[in-house]
């Protein structure tokens, strides 16, 4: 038989909402209220069943918003849920990076769109200013920042020092945490890398002349054409690949180019579009993306290999008094859903193989070998680095 309410008569969802309240329950959530009401509502005509059967089901729909809503012991128990826990309970954590502060501000706020209650204290500022700054409080026992992002080259002070937190369970944690995000016995992880591409003017070269080698950068073609970082940081990485005498060889040949130098790869990026050079060298591939986007003249010769990439490590300090609340934030910005923002509203992302970034996506794609910064090559990159600005003129 189908119930249907006479006026004036209560439906059993009505019941259980009452019960629901007087229980402690009213804050139950909308959606388990629409789907109880959705699979368990039976409504009832004429006489209709009497209280007690009534009463019956609001006790069987009391029994199962209540265990919709109590999560599961080994939900409770989960690693993750552990760590929020104990984060949370902490409050607070501080990010120190040279990470622009609006970037920042949209990874704290969807961070805590997953895990409220921490509030995310940030301070911009450069590695090689905040590294030497940690140092010295270590010595005092009183260590401010939680999480840091650092090239390799600056971190080896606070890495000696033991200053840097080790985690072996990662990926336990954070089950879309990328394999390769993961270095150095759990000490860092990879969430930002700035690869060092060949930039071109769209109105000055066509599709058909953008260079796909290194050495068609010295044809006589584009003599006075090209603009040069001058800190020559593409180059570092490169010379991990070429050597030194390889090195030397190529920058020589390009300083016989007459480039024009142009210091910072966004202020490089930004000339290129204005039309100050037919070619770049030494630009960020996700910002030559941003100003395409925003309807710059510019692109990135897709085929030119090997590439140069600037990794940015992601840490917790040992001795740090938020270690828990550092550790679920650095674990959640390296994972898939942090990395996932990093790509929507910055364009930025870790270079790891097989990742859904759309320019790892491009260089695998074109098969492109990186030449990527690792703490193990780090103070050798440093090294080319020097002997390629040393030969551009450039070395300050």
């Amino acid at each position: 038989m189908i119930w249907t309410p006479r006026p004036g008569t209560v439906t059993d969802l009505e019941l259980y909402s009452g019960v629901a309240k007087q229980s402690g329950f009213d804050k139950a959530s909308k959606m388990q209220e629409s789907y109880l009401a959705k699979q368990y509502t039976v409504k009832f005509i004429g006489g209709g069943p009497n209280m007690k059967t009534k009463l019956l089901w609001v006790v069987a729909l009391y029994s199962l918003i209540f265990t919709i809503s109590t999560p599961s012991r080994a939900a409770q128990d989960s690693p993750l849920a552990s760590l929020y826990k104990a984060a949370k309970a902490e409050g607070e954590l501080t990010v120190w990076s040279p990470t622009e502060p609006d970037d920042m501000k949209i990874l704290s706020t969807e961070f805590n769109k997953d895990f409220p209650g921490i509030k995310v204290n940030f301070f911009e500022i450069r590695e090689t200013d905040y590294v030497p700054r940690v140092v010295a409080e270590s010595m005092r026992g009183v260590i401010g920042l939680d999480v840091g992002t650092s090239k390799f080259v600056v971190i080896h002070p606070m890495l000696e020092r033991d200053l840097i937190q080790s985690y072996t369970d990662w990926s336990k944690v954070f089950k879309d945490l990328s394999p390769a995000a993961v270095t150095k016995d759990g000490k860092f992880l990879a969430n930002d890398d700035y690869a060092f591409v060949v930039a071109y003017n769209t109105q000055l070269i066509k599709s058909s002349e953008v260079p796909t080698s290194w050495d068609e950068l010295l044809a006589p073609k584009w003599k006075g054409k090209i603009l040069v970082e001058p800190r020559a940081n593409a180059f570092a990485y490169l010379g991990l690949k070429w050597g030194r005498d390889k090195t030397v060889d190529y920058v020589n040949k390009l300083k016989a180019q007459n480039p024009t130098f142009v210091k910072g790869g966004t202020a490089l990026t930004q000339q290129l579009a204005a039309g100050a050079g037919h070619l770049g060298i030494g630009g960020y591939a996700y910002k030559i993306e941003s100003m395409k986007k925003d309807g710059a003249p510019v692109d990135w010769a897709k085929k030119i290999s090997p590439i140069g990439v600037m990794a940015q490590a992601l840490f917790v300090t040992k001795g740090g008094r938020h270690p828990n609340a550092g550790k679920l934030f650095a674990g959640w910005w390296a994972s898939a859903k942090g990395q996932n923002i990093m790509v929507h509203h910055m364009l930025r992302g870790a270079l790891n193989p097989g990742s859904s970034y759309f320019i790892m996506q491009e260089f695998e794609k074109n098969r492109v070998e990186l030449a990527k910064e690792t703490l193990d090559n780090s103070k050798e990159a440093a090294t080319y680095n020097e002997i390629a600005a040393k030969t551009l003129g450039t070395f300050q």
